[in-house]
């Protein structure tokens, strides 16, 4: 959860089928009595022809469930949630933009699947964040 929407709305992230649609989900609480989704990423296991990237937390049967870090790791005041693609093959920084649009901003290709639970450190003297895996 954090400050994803737009406009700095306070909005909670999950991922729905982590292990088949990799789906990016955002919602946000309606003030009264629910979560409403207003923003998701496309669902590769039913809209197979408009999937570019399915995304996950964790590989199926880990102990390691926090694959997922949020923060402004690009430097543009806007926090991303990271996450691995489907096949971990690449992690990726992921941003809310416009009112109902989920963009992927940055990615880096990684050479091995990640065992661990991300980690960030941040430097101060550069005023950056970076996340760390093994």
């Amino acid at each position: 959860a954090g400050p994803f929407g737009p406009l700095g709305e306070f909005e909670i992230v999950a991922i729905r089928t982590p292990h088949i649609g990799g789906v990016v989900r955002y919602y946000r609480w309606d003030g009264a009595s629910k979560l409403d989704l207003v923003a998701r990423t496309t669902d590769c296991s039913f809209e197979a022809e408009f999937c570019t990237t399915a995304y996950t937390s964790h590989a199926i049967g880990s102990r390691n469930l926090d694959q997922a870090v949020v923060g402004d790791f690009n430097g543009d005041g806007i926090p991303e949630l990271v996450v691995q693609n489907q096949d971990r093959t690449k992690i990726a920084g992921l941003q809310r933009c416009g009112n109902d649009d989920v963009v992927e901003v940055w990615s880096e290709v990684i050479p091995s699947p990640v065992l661990s639970n991300f980690g960030v450190i941040c430097s101060a003297e550069a005023g950056v964040m970076d996340v760390v895996v093994t």
